[in-house]
């Protein structure tokens, strides 16, 4: 299959689309480093959201045809058994992927 990974972003009220990721699951904390980083200190949910897909589609090997997105609310979000759903929270950029709590960097 892939390395499968889903992301969701929220901001303690609201979540952002989940983003699908069929091939870079390895590389989730390392592309929300990016995202953190180009945001500033900026906390937009949904410019957050759509700054993590241009990462995400800069950094696809293949041209972001392996990136989705979904409308869902985190309860919804399939594990595929991969790297797992990660829901980052915005306001401490921590994210929680299967019950373990990871603080980006």
């Amino acid at each position: 299959m892939g390395n499968r990974a889903n992301v969701q972003f929220t901001d303690g009220h609201d979540v952002s689309p989940s983003v699908y990721l069929h091939n870079m699951g390895g590389m989730v904390q390392d592309l929300l480093s990016e995202t953190k980083a180009l945001m500033g200190g900026r906390n937009d949910l949904e410019y957050i959201a759509a700054r993590f897909v241009g990462v995400c589609c800069s950094k696809d090997p293949n041209s972001g045809l392996s990136i989705g997105m979904q409308n869902e609310k985190n309860t919804d979000i399939v594990d595929h058994g991969d790297a797992g759903v990660f829901i980052v929270d915005i306001n401490t950029w921590t994210a929680k992927v299967r019950g373990l709590k990871v603080v980006i960097e």
